[in-house]
């Protein structure tokens, strides 16, 4: 069954001085693909891509006068596209089938979040739609502020909406995100900042020392090349680091633990994914953190 998008104009006309409703299309384009948001988004922003002049050039000329856009409704639909654009993103990084997304939970969240307070000074049409888009992610994810120190909840945050701690400690340990997000996107004092820092390393460094790290005999994990890091436009601010430095394979969980966490800091060379190959099975004791995953509806809000 193939879909299709149309774009109609409905107007009022006199005829022998009776108003008659009529309808005139605008365009019809093939919707390839699944009918999702994101799909409809990208259509939208093709339009926006159009020239707005030549667009009501072609209107009048086809003596569709009162259907071109004014400067205003043009304007509402570039910030349409500009602020639902992460939101996109972060559905596509979050809706994998195959591979455990949980660690991106909490980045997409906070980074979601900063993206609409920035945007809720950048806009001019849409204000209204940026605030209830901001207000319905801290009331989804209410758990997640409660945890990062950003909401003052008398609930505890393991019974609000995504308040586990699993979220914070997966984040951590995933060397696209560490501990970029706390610097990035929580929007707390300094103090604050580092309160939380300890709260998740003491955490992480808790389970990880019940783990027994099992080591290689073979040299073939110094061999194997670390796999890139996608970092997409949702998190721009967040830094990029070089991997140089080997690991010492002798060293304890612990201590490999707090050199990965360093990671962070403005310390160079240090090698991520080395320490997470050697660390990886406390992601493995965290409970039921295979099973978790984060559906392709999550981040779509009503």
């Amino acid at each position: 069954m193939r879909g299709f998008l149309g774009i109609t104009g409905h107007f009022m006309e006199l005829h022998n001085s009776t108003p008659s409703l009529q309808s005139v299309l605008l365009a019809c384009e093939r919707f390839t693909g699944s009918h999702t948001d994101g799909t409809a988004l990208r259509l939208v922003e093709a339009v926006t891509d159009l020239d707005p002049q030549s667009l009501n050039s072609l209107l009048e000329s086809q003596g569709h006068k009162g259907l071109c856009l004014s400067a205003r409704e043009w304007g509402q639909l570039q910030e349409l596209v500009e602020v639902l654009a992460p939101f996109l993103q972060a559905t596509d990084l979050t809706q994998g089938e195959k591979v455990v997304t949980l660690s991106a939970a909490l980045p997409c969240v906070l980074s979601l979040n900063s993206h609409l307070t920035r945007m809720l000074t950048a806009t001019h049409h849409l204000v209204g739609l940026v605030k209830a888009l901001q207000t319905s992610i801290q009331r989804r994810f209410q758990g997640i502020f409660v945890n990062v120190k950003m909401d003052s909840s008398h609930d505890p945050a393991v019974h609000l909406p995504f308040g586990d701690i699993v979220y914070m400690m997966s984040a951590l340990l995933d060397p696209s995100f560490c501990l970029f997000w706390l610097e990035q996107d929580v929007e707390a004092p300094d103090e604050v900042k580092s309160e939380v820092k300890e709260m998740i390393i003491d955490l992480v460094l808790a389970e990880a020392q019940r783990v027994t790290v099992r080591h290689s005999s073979s040299g073939d994990d110094d061999q194997e090349e670390s796999p890139p890091t996608k970092t997409p436009r949702l998190f721009s601010g967040y830094r990029k680091k070089h991997t140089k430095k080997s690991m010492d394979h002798g060293s304890s969980v612990k201590a490999e633990l707090i050199r990965y966490i360093q990671v962070s800091s403005d310390e160079d060379g240090v090698d991520c994914f080395e320490i997470v190959r050697s660390i990886s099975s406390c992601l493995f004791f965290i409970p039921d953190i295979r099973k978790l995953n984060i559906t392709k509806d999550t981040l779509l809000l009503n």
